[in-house]
């Protein structure tokens, strides 16, 4: 499914489901009860959390669909031809977005027709919903190994990481970010192997990383994919694999803070 909406978000993308060849390029609704975890699709989509305070109703039944789309497909269409030489998409200010919220914006204003003040403010209440939801983004266990990762990365004399070490140190930033829970080793290492690390013996009969520069590479590209603030220990490490603001960041003492992972709904 995650293929599928990265997928059709790209026109001349074509499926080829049962012998047809369809293009499914167009917007699209998604109700889950978890948070995108893909970075990708998450910067591709606005999330809004809705909370459960009334109980569910019940699902329609095919005979209630039929009715309401009986009762509004042809006043939606009708609409959608009288207006549809009206539509303008936005062209202005996009370059103060990430360029996948870009696409997201103007998707947005083209649905408002004749109301310049609505359409200013698509730029802004993006803006200021993307910084927002980069704890969003990185809601699952990988992002809190990765940040433990990036933190050992910056270790100056550490050349193996250890599976059980890992774990330990996932488990001490879960539980100062007043979590509850407590993963073990074996977590551990199925979350690594999800990220695609392999894991060998690095003495003493333990599994773990040897912190190569391959591997150091991949835990800083995979950090900054899921959205894990940098770590300014880099910086003044002077981590080759850092990106440049982060030492500009640690200039003004500014990136120290263990910044929440994990969002509670």
């Amino acid at each position: 499914m995650q293929k599928f909406l990265r997928a059709s978000n790209h026109n001349g993308v074509y499926f080829a489901p049962r012998g047809q060849t369809l293009n499914f390029c167009c917007a699209k609704a998604v109700s889950s009860p978890e948070l995108l975890r893909d970075p990708e699709l998450a910067n591709l989509a606005l999330q809004v959390t809705l909370p459960l305070n009334r109980p569910l109703r019940s699902v329609l039944t095919p005979e209630e669909s039929q009715k309401i789309a009986e009762r509004y497909q042809a006043d939606l269409l009708w609409y959608r031809l009288r207006n549809y030489g009206q539509i303008r998409v936005l062209d202005s200010n996009l370059g103060e977005l990430p360029a996948a919220k870009q696409n997201l914006a103007r998707s947005f204003a083209a649905c408002i027709l004749d109301n310049e003040e609505l359409r200013s403010v698509v730029v802004p209440l993006l803006g200021d919903q993307d910084p927002e939801n980069e704890v969003e983004r990185s809601p699952g266990l990988e992002a809190v190994i990765l940040r433990a990762l990036l933190s050992c990365c910056h270790e100056r004399d550490r050349f193996t990481l250890r599976v059980g070490e890992l774990t330990e140190i996932t488990n001490a930033m879960l539980r100062r970010r007043g979590e509850r829970v407590q993963i073990s080793p074996e977590t551990v290492g199925w979350k690594l192997r999800s990220l695609r690390f392999r894991t060998e013996s690095v003495g003493n009969g333990g599994k773990g990383l040897w912190m190569l520069s391959d591997v150091r590479g991949r835990i800083h590209r995979l950090a900054l994919e899921y959205g894990v603030p940098p770590d300014s220990q880099g910086a003044r490490e002077g981590c080759s694999f850092c990106p440049p603001t982060v030492a500009a960041k640690s200039a003004r003492g500014v990136g120290d803070d263990d910044s929440d992972l994990l969002t509670v709904l």
